[in-house]
């Protein structure tokens, strides 16, 4: 992102024979990257903190194994509030492989968890709680598949409240 964001800044003020759309479409792009640059940076700081306060919970996410044994990645992303569904806080997926409920699948690919969390004040709070969903679902994520379709796929519950049955 760094490359790509040197080479268009270079391109932007050296080519002279840009259209105004390719103009803009070259500035567009430069705000995204910058923007992806900064969440990157953030997220690496607040995990970083994260791990000074709560290291033993950090250790225990990092190292996470599913009921099988297998190694889980545990990817955290923190993005933009506006960027988070149904105006959550913080999520946890539960995707799983078709033939196998025990083996944990994200966008990042088989054996991996995607944690997602709004950037705001309580970011920290919201991390460690959504944690505490990727510490049970992951050596547990065949039954908790099966509780999950059974609660909250079967009738209609508030989305601010997936997940958090009474």
């Amino acid at each position: 992102m760094r490359s790509s964001l040197e080479s268009l800044n270079r391109l932007l003020a050296e080519e002279c024979n840009l259209s105004v759309f390719q103009r803009f479409d070259m500035n567009r792009k430069i705000r995204m990257l910058v923007e992806y640059i900064a969440y990157f940076k953030f997220t690496e700081e607040l995990l970083a903190q994260f791990r000074s306060i709560s290291p033993d919970l950090y250790e225990e996410i990092n190292i996470i194994k599913d009921c099988s044994g297998h190694r889980v990645a545990v990817y955290v992303k923190f993005v933009p509030e506006k960027e988070m569904q149904y105006s959550a806080g913080g999520t946890t997926n539960i995707g799983h492989l078709e033939n196998n409920t025990n083996v944990y699948d994200s966008e990042y690919g088989h054996y991996s968890v995607s944690v997602r969390i709004a950037s705001v004040n309580r970011a920290l709070i919201l991390l460690a709680h959504e944690f505490g969903h990727v510490k049970y679902q992951v050596p547990n994520l065949a039954s908790y598949v099966l509780f999950y379709a059974a609660t909250y796929q079967q009738r209609p519950v508030s989305s601010s409240y997936i997940g958090h049955n009474t």
